[in-house]
């Protein structure tokens, strides 16, 4: 009886040896799924950034207010390119985006003549327009700063000053803020991952091109 209860046992712990091996093995590839889907997102969020004209940490803070706004990431890159357009055009004292500037009582350049931020001016422009009752009025002067999508910025930009603050907090707490060079670093290992599968596909081109009138000779 000792030895069937312990033949039992045997069989009953390769079982569970083999559960526990299957769902290592599940929990290891949907780990390594979930580091890689990171990895392409903070690649894809430095890009982003760097088409704004701003940095990964206010692009991926605003990102998450523009997801509680209901405004697409890819709208928040166009307004945000536009906004760095409409300012430098309102430095060079030309474009639609002065008169709402000057209107919205905005300075786009320091004390030294130097283009100001474009992540403080956001700010402001939110603040101010969140002073703005909601009609034609508001959606000119957003659509003059930030095109065409600026009227789909509204509820966002609404939120104001303090409120763009506390998103941004909630943003860090949740750590979904992208550190510009972390992101920078998954861009460059996306890069050279790209570089050695390109390598691989002209390795097997190569022999590929050298099989094939072998294949079709016989």
């Amino acid at each position: 009886r000792a030895e069937k209860r312990l033949q039992e046992m045997e069989k009953t712990a390769k079982k569970w040896g083999v559960a526990i091996g299957a769902a290592a093995v599940a929990a290891g590839a949907a780990f390594a799924a979930m580091t890689k889907r990171a990895i392409n997102s903070m690649d894809e969020m430095s890009k982003m950034a760097q088409q704004a004209g701003t940095t990964t940490e206010t692009l991926s803070a605003l990102t998450y207010a523009a997801d509680l706004s209901g405004v697409s990431q890819e709208k928040l890159v166009q307004s945000m390119a536009r906004l760095s357009q409409s300012m430098a055009d309102a430095a060079a004292g030309t474009g639609e985006a002065k008169d709402a500037f000057e209107a919205l009582g905005i300075s786009v350049v320091n004390a030294d003549g130097s283009l100001r931020g474009s992540d403080e001016i956001f700010t402001q422009i939110a603040q101010r327009l969140s002073e703005v009752d909601n009609g034609a009025q508001k959606t000119a002067l957003a659509m003059d700063i930030f095109g065409r999508s600026g009227a789909q910025l509204i509820p966002m930009l609404n939120s104001g000053e303090e409120g763009l603050a506390q998103m941004r907090r909630e943003a860090e707490q949740l750590g979904i803020v992208m550190d510009t060079d972390a992101a920078r670093a998954a861009e460059q290992l996306n890069d050279e991952i790209t570089r050695l599968t390109k390598a691989f596909d002209g390795l097997f081109i190569k022999v590929a091109s050298d099989v094939v009138p072998v294949i079709l000779d016989v």
